[in-house]
């Protein structure tokens, strides 16, 4: 009878992480890199949605104009969220992951593929710190 009263408390320490982690991470978050023009930023949105320690989403740039979002999923931790994403010819797999920090998050990126990569996803420095927008 006194393991019941520990597994309770067990079982709501973990509700209470995962409802942290969610609201920790969900939402969009943007960043910059250099773009293939080195004149001009590509801005990066990231939107994140968080649901029993997974997470799904996507990531949208501004350069070169017209690209549509290309989705991501991953993990989530307490305060670490790891993802992957296929660049948007297809050529290469890039993988996050990010410290929470507060309003930022600061990731490393590691990208592996062939093809000519452009803006973000092979200008951008491999770490790099984004911040909360919603």
């Amino acid at each position: 009878m006194k393991r019941i009263p520990f597994i309770l408390a067990t079982i709501t320490l973990l509700s209470a992480t995962l409802g942290f982690a969610q609201a920790a991470f969900n939402g969009k978050w943007k960043t910059e890199a250099r773009s293939a023009n080195p004149n001009v930023l590509d801005q990066i949105t990231m939107t994140f949605k968080v649901q029993d320690m997974k997470v799904t989403g996507s990531i949208a740039r501004t350069e070169p104009p017209g690209q549509s979002p290309v989705p991501l999923e991953g993990k989530v931790t307490i305060d670490t969220i790891e993802f992957t994403v296929k660049s948007p010819d297809g050529e290469r797999i890039l993988s996050f992951k990010g410290k929470l920090n507060g309003d930022e998050i600061v990731f490393t990126r590691e990208g592996k593929g062939t093809g000519a990569a452009r803006g973000f996803y092979a200008l951008s420095p491999a770490t790099f710190t984004a911040k909360r927008v919603q």
